[in-house]
C-alpha cells in the first residue's frame, strides 16, 4: 500500500534537510530547498515511484540544492 502523503514526508524529511544542508550550510536555505523537493515531487505525481528510495530522495535534494 502505497504512504499517504504525510506519511511520506514525515519519512524523508529530515534527510532532505540534511542532504541539503551538505550543500548549502545555511539552515533556513536548506528547509527552502525540502520545501521545493518535495514540491516538485508533489507536483510530478511521483511518490509512489520513489516511497521507498531513500537515497533517490536524498539525491534529488543534493541536486536541488
Amino acid at each position: 500500500m502505497a504512504p499517504t502523503w504525510e506519511e511520506f514526508v514525515t519519512k524523508h524529511a529530515q534527510n532532505v534537510i540534511d542532504a541539503a544542508l551538505r550543500v548549502v550550510g545555511n539552515p533556513a536555505d536548506a528547509d527552502d530547498v525540502a520545501q521545493e523537493v518535495f514540491l516538485e515531487i508533489f507536483r510530478n505525481q511521483r511518490m509512489v515511484e520513489i516511497a521507498d528510495q531513500p537515497g533517490l530522495v536524498r539525491t534529488i535534494a543534493t541536486r536541488r540544492a
